[in-house]
Order: C-alpha cells, then structure tokens, then sequence
C-alpha cells in the first residue's frame, strides 16, 4: 500500500521535475548562444549591460506578485499560459531570422529578452510553491536535494553547450532548439496533475494581492537574521551580477579570447567555484565561522580587481 502510494506521488512530480528541468537547460543554453551572439554583433559594454538589466528587471518587479499569485490562480494554467507566450516570441524571433538570412537587429534580440525574463519571472515562483503541493512532507528534504543537484548541472552545462551551439549552429536553428524547450516544459505540465481543490480555497480566502504582499514581507522584516540576509544579498547581487554581463566582451574584445570556447569556459569554472564555496559553507554550522569565507570571498574579488 506504501509502495503503492509512493509511486503513485513520484510519477506524477518527476513529470514535472524532468520535463521542466530538461527544458530549463535547453532555455539556458540558448540563453548563453543569443548572449554571445549578442556580443559578437554589437562589441558594446552598454548593450551587454541594458541586455542584463532587462534580464533582471521583470524579475525585481513580478517575482514578488507571482508568488501570490500562484497561491490564488492554477498553478497548472500559470505555467502553460507562461511557457506559450515564450514560445510565441521564439516563434516570431525565429520567422525573423529566416526572414533577415539570421542577421537579427539588436532591438529585437532586447524585446525578445524582455519578454522572456518576464514568463521565467512568473514560472520560477510558481514551481517553486507547487513542489510542497506535489510531494508529501517527509520527502521534501530528498527532493530539495535533487532540486539543487538539478541548479547545479544548470550552472555546468548550458555554457559548454551554448558556446558549441553558437560555434555550430546558425541563429534560426539556435531559436528552434528554444522553442522545443517550450513545448517540452507545456507537456510536462499538462500531465502532471495538481490539487483540485487549490483554486476552490482560494475563491474562498478571496483575492487581496496587495494586502498578503504586505504581510509576507512583514513577516520577513520581523525575522531580525532573515532581513539581514536579504537586504546584503540584494546589495551584492546589484553591485556583482551587471559586472558579469560584460565578460564575453572581455573576453573577446580585450583578452583576444574566442566565444565559443574561452566564454563558456570562464562561465563554468565561476560555477565551479560557486559550488565547491557551497559544500564548504554547508559544512561550517556555526554562523560565525560562515562568514570568514565569506569576508575571504569579498576580499578575494577586491584584491583581484
């Protein structure tokens, strides 16, 4: 009966779990190839640099929302509406490049990126708040655990792969690949299936988007440690991440690198690093001894700048 019972949950999350991870690889690796194409056209700090901020921006502003909303709308319609209209503006963008024999404009390339940054900035919270949905209490730290292991082939691969693709393979090609990353992720959706009941309590609660935005983050500046987290992670994510937008121009346009092997390679070895930095913090346990490495980490960037 347990058995019975556990197959019967893991079926129906790992649909979700395989199709959107092996979609969120495929969408990450185009990423990175429209990135250095991106680089390789324009040969400008200031273009790389609105690329990142339009990248980022929807996420600042709709991540917050889309975590109230997937408490209250269908989390199964979410996710489809989302994924359909990335895979509308891949469509148009690839119409585009077969049109123009794959000399994309800069202007549609950014409009593009907008527009997708948007469904991941809606996606992201959405799946995040459906896995305690999906998967009973006693699993989620099993689950968590495969979930990072997932984040962490996602730092890896979709460099490697989006140098080799943007070395092999013309543009259009390249947007097709993202399209089947969409199609994949809507499949994957449409035979999970979700709790019935989810969008019954909500019109119960009623819909007060505002108010329980308020209170979420309320109950975030009560929490004295969390706050604190949060408010130096912002900091240094607004300070760190633009000056990462720039390095594929760097790389080919000061160190004389090549962007399909030198760029994938500075991307994965600063994931490499990210995750060795990540075991050892999760095995120092007393908060005071976390924060040695990490005044080391910021010490280290300086001295290297």
């Amino acid at each position: 009966m347990h058995k019975n019972i556990y197959y019967s949950w893991a079926s129906n999350f790992y649909r979700l779990f395989i199709g959107q991870g092996l979609a969120t690889i495929i969408s990450e690796t185009v990423n990175y190839s429209l990135l250095f194409y991106l680089t390789s056209i324009s040969k400008s700090a200031t273009i790389l640099s609105i690329s990142e901020i339009i990248s980022l921006l929807p996420i600042a502003l709709f991540a917050l929302f889309a975590g109230v909303m997937a408490d209250r709308v269908s989390k199964k319609k979410i996710l489809i509406f989302s994924d359909t209209i990335s895979l509308i503006v891949t469509l148009l963008l690839f119409l585009q490049a077969i049109n123009s024999h794959n000399n994309l404009t800069i202007d549609l390339i950014l409009i593009s990126n907008l527009l997708r940054s948007t469904t991941i900035s809606i996606q992201n919270p959405t799946i995040q708040s459906a896995v305690p949905e999906l998967v009973p209490d006693d699993k989620l730290l099993k689950i968590n655990g495969q979930y990072s292991s997932l984040q962490a082939l996602n730092q890896f691969f979709p460099p490697i792969l989006g140098g080799i693709l943007y070395g092999l393979l013309p543009v259009d090609y390249i947007l097709l690949l993202s399209g089947l990353a969409n199609v994949i992720g809507i499949c994957a959706v449409i035979i999970t299936c979700f709790p019935r009941n989810e969008v019954n309590n909500a019109n119960q609660r009623g819909f007060h988007l505002l108010f329980e935005l308020k209170q979420g983050l309320h109950s975030i500046i009560q929490v004295t440690g969390l706050n604190r987290v949060i408010i130096y992670k912002a900091f240094s994510v607004a300070i760190i991440v633009p000056s990462t937008a720039l390095y594929p121009l760097m790389i080919s346009e000061h160190f004389h690198g090549s962007l399909k092997f030198d760029a994938p390679l500075v991307e994965v070895s600063i994931a490499l690093g990210m995750t060795l930095s990540g075991l050892c913090m999760g095995n120092l346990n007393n908060l005071s001894y976390r924060l040695i490495p990490a005044g080391i980490g910021v010490l280290g960037i300086e001295t290297v700048k």
